[in-house]
């Protein structure tokens, strides 16, 4: 790693092509990167990311980047470079000052460099005019993003006319779509990885919270020991669910069959009693189904349908009242789940309240210990 202790000419400039390349290789912001120089008889130069203490990855050349990221480098770190051959001084990219004129400023460069990486890279430079041709719309959406929709014009060619963003906003959706994937297939694979028990994964964030209670007051603690229960979502930072419902476990599925080597452990995906899913297994894969509570006319899906349906007093359900353009009022009633979920696991905790989950835990012991 390179350590930087005097604030001479060439360390400015080693500073400034390090804050570039950490742009370019670290989406994370928690994480950094340097290049480097290494051993004698090599010279070659590298990049290393890591985060805090730890080193998250090494290349130990700069050849081996991928044809878009050395594009994008060679091309910022030219800036500097020629700028610095006039010989003003440099010691922030606002030193900078100058036209580029580019063709093709997105030829190899992938999604995540012509949506974040290039327009933030452009932005670093305020005094450089930059004149760039491009024939990708998620880089016109991401200088929208970066730089507000006044802060660059769109001219058309060869018509010469200016154009906005707009025409290209169904590329936006596409990107997010394909950001969501991405995303999603992520989080599926670290708590696939995360753990070497088998594993249930369900539908509802509550859920796991239902199963682990009827294991311990139902007698099961061999799958409290054995099996990891969880939720197929996430919460975000300000606590909406992400990758939640039969959907994101039939995302899950088709990830674990066209990655097959990450079901090192058996796997179950627990879907509600109302989802009708069939039951099928791919190797270690099994998809299965709660089943319907028939005496539970109340609540007729999700988990809580194996619960009894005089347990859903009034208090769990919250009222508010709409009006249409009409006048007319409306009364909607919502249920409110996290409530029920913590009266019925932490303040009644009684087993009988959970013996309709005894043929479901019973499943779930056959299949996975």
């Amino acid at each position: 790693m390179l350590y930087i202790f005097t604030d001479g000419t060439n360390n400015r400039i080693l500073n400034l092509i390090n804050k570039i390349i950490k742009i370019i290789f670290c989406p994370n912001n928690n994480q950094n990167a340097q290049v480097f120089i290494n051993r004698k008889y090599q010279r070659s130069v590298g990049v290393i990311i890591f985060e805090g203490t730890e080193t998250i990855k090494v290349i130990p050349n700069i050849f081996l980047l991928s044809s878009g990221e050395s594009l994008i480098t060679t091309l910022f770190l030219s800036l500097i470079r020629d700028y610095d051959l006039t010989g003003n001084p440099i010691s922030s990219s606002h030193d900078v000052k100058g036209i580029a004129i580019i063709d093709e400023v997105d030829a190899h460069l992938h999604t995540d460099l012509q949506y974040r990486v290039l327009p933030t890279l452009i932005v670093k430079f305020p005094n450089v005019q930059f004149i760039a041709t491009s024939h990708a719309p998620l880089f016109l959406l991401g200088l929208e993003q970066t730089l507000g929709e006044n802060g660059f014009d769109l001219i058309d060619m060869p018509s010469g006319n200016k154009i906005t963003v707009e025409a290209f906003s169904e590329f936006k959706n596409a990107f997010q779509y394909f950001e969501n994937t991405k995303a999603f297939n992520n989080s599926v694979e670290e708590q696939i990885i995360s753990s070497n028990k088998p594993k249930v994964l369900t539908e509802g964030e509550t859920d796991p919270i239902y199963l682990k209670k009827a294991c311990k007051l139902l007698s099961y603690q061999d799958l409290i020991d054995k099996v990891d229960i969880e939720w197929i979502g996430i919460n975000q930072e300000k606590g909406k669910p992400l990758f939640t419902g039969k959907d994101s476990l039939e995302k899950t599925r088709q990830f674990l069959i066209a990655n097959p080597s990450f079901l090192k452990h058996k796997i179950i995906l627990l879907y509600d009693c109302d989802t009708k899913k069939q039951e099928q297994d791919f190797g270690y894969l099994y998809e299965r189904t709660i089943k319907q509570n028939s005496q539970n006319n109340k609540v007729k899906k999700g988990i809580e349908n194996l619960f009894h349906e005089n347990l859903f007093e009034d208090k769990f359900y919250r009222e508010k009242t709409e009006f249409t353009d009409y006048g007319e009022k409306k009364i909607i009633s919502t249920f409110q789940k996290n409530d029920f979920c913590q009266w019925i696991c932490d303040q009644r905790a009684t087993p009988d309240d959970f013996v309709n989950f005894k043929e479901l835990l019973d499943m779930i012991r056959n299949l996975l210990i």
